[in-house]
Formats: C-alpha cells, sequence, structure tokens
C-alpha cells in the first residue's frame, strides 16, 4: 500500500516472510500503484522533487508528467508504461519505443508480452500496434466499446463493441 507521511509518500510491503513491513524511499507524492501478478514486486508513478518517475520495486525509471499507470503483463514477465511528452512512447522493461503519434494516457491499455503488440481503443473500434513498427491493425467500427483486454488462452486481443441494441465481441487473433 502507498502510506502517507506530513510530507511525502513511500510504498509500504507487507508480507509473511518479513516479521516487520518493507518501507520503501520516501517522495513528494507516490500514486498508481500496480501489484506483480505472482511475485512480491510493486511498480507506481511517483514525483521526486518535481521530476516525475516510475518506481519498480525501488528501481527509478524515467517518465513525463504525462505518464500512464505502470502495468505488469499478465505473466508478469514485463513492466510497461506509456508516456507522452513532445512525443509519445511506449516504455517495456524501462526500453522506451517512439510510438510516431499522439495517445491519451489515461486510456487503458492491453500489451502482448510475447508478440511486441499492444492494443488500445481508438476513437471507433479496436486497435492494435506492434510498438516495434507503425504497423496498426484495426476492427470492427463500434458506437461504444469496451476496455481492450489480452486473452492469453485465445492468444488475442479483446474488446466488447455495442452497434444500435447488438454486442459484438471484437477479436484480434496473433
Amino acid at each position: 500500500f502507498i502510506g502517507s507521511y506530513e510530507s511525502g509518500s513511500a510504498v509500504v510491503v507487507l508480507s509473511d516472510e518479513y516479521y516487520d513491513p518493507v518501507i520503501g524511499e520516501r517522495f513528494n507524492k507516490v500514486m498508481n500503484l500496480s501489484l506483480h501478478p505472482t511475485l512480491r514486486m510493486y511498480a507506481c508513478n511517483a514525483v521526486d522533487n518535481s521530476t516525475p518517475i516510475v518506481l519498480y520495486n525501488g528501481a527509478k525509471y524515467a517518465t513525463t508528467l504525462n505518464s500512464s499507470i505502470p502495468r505488469f503483463t499478465w505473466n508478469g514477465n514485463n513492466l510497461v508504461y506509456m508516456s507522452c511528452d513532445i512525443e509519445c512512447a511506449i516504455n517495456v522493461d524501462g526500453k522506451q519505443y517512439p510510438l510516431y503519434g499522439d495517445f491519451n494516457v489515461a486510456v487503458p491499455f492491453a500489451v502482448d508480452p510475447t508478440s511486441n503488440t499492444f492494443a488500445y481503443v481508438s476513437s471507433t473500434s479496436l486497435a492494435v500496434r506492434r510498438y516495434t513498427s507503425k504497423d496498426v491493425y484495426m476492427g470492427l467500427i463500434v458506437d461504444e466499446m469496451s476496455v481492450p483486454r489480452y486473452n492469453r488462452r485465445a492468444h488475442s486481443y479483446e474488446m466488447l463493441g455495442r452497434i444500435n441494441q447488438r454486442l459484438y465481441l471484437i477479436t484480434c487473433k496473433l
């Protein structure tokens, strides 16, 4: 959890493996805590003396003021987040890939750790991009969309879309 002091915040880790809680470094502001799916690890956004960073178990990664919530992939192998300053980029385990376009970092996205792709909701459809190239794949145009997800069993990105009064499952199989 994120603990607050009179001035600043820190991440606190409680575990059966430790007698006392593990208290991380104190920062001006800590927010958007994400937990690893299987291990005792975390990631979050923080501000350290007016400098935005992403914390990964205490390690500091560079980011911008306009940054998404850091997330782990479904298997926990990768930490991903999107940041936009002049140009947008997706960061995978600290490596930055330019996206050659403008993205809303507040909109959730899904990442497949095995194919260098990510999915997001555009203004009208499910969009899937390779972050190592400029390739974009678009789905059916719909009126309303849900948050995209990666289905690890079917190896595809999915979202629900509504056209008039009908609901569709829109998939992009890789």
